[in-house]
């Protein structure tokens, strides 16, 4: 990222909070954007996708909220970041943590908090293309 793009996002972060909902179709945030210490996820039947991959994030720590119906949360972080899920209760839905490998000295922390009734909230790491599966790299 260069340097206008990161004052233009640091100035973005100013924004404490991001809202995100999806009844019955998809939202989507990925590529490049500033991430704000809180983040507000509902998903009474869609899908909701937050992508930390390319995003641009001074805090240590991010305080997430979902409250998802039959639909879906999704979270895709970069290698080395952590993801707790503890604070999320199920009724009949699931709760699932794909991010399990040892994070990185000064890893930034998504903490998620919330509820599911018959859907999922999902944490993982993004997708490998082929040709960097074999190489063993991360295209990010």
């Amino acid at each position: 990222m260069s340097g206008s793009n990161m004052q233009r996002h640091a100035s973005a972060v100013k924004t404490s909070e991001l809202e995100l909902s999806s009844t019955g179709s998809r939202r989507k945030v990925n590529g490049e954007w500033a991430v704000p210490t809180h983040i507000r996820a509902e998903s009474p039947k869609g899908t909701v996708t937050v992508d930390f991959t390319r995003a641009f994030c001074p805090h240590r720590e991010i305080d997430m909220r979902v409250d998802v119906g039959s639909g879906s949360v999704v979270l895709v972080v970069p290698r080395g970041w952590r993801v707790h899920l503890d604070e999320v209760r199920t009724d009949a839905g699931r709760v699932v943590n794909r991010v399990k490998r040892k994070p990185f000295p000064g890893a930034r922390v998504v903490r998620v908090s919330g509820h599911v009734e018959s859907g999922v909230v999902k944490a993982r790491y993004p997708y490998r293309y082929l040709g960097t599966w074999f190489k063993g790299r991360s295209p990010h």
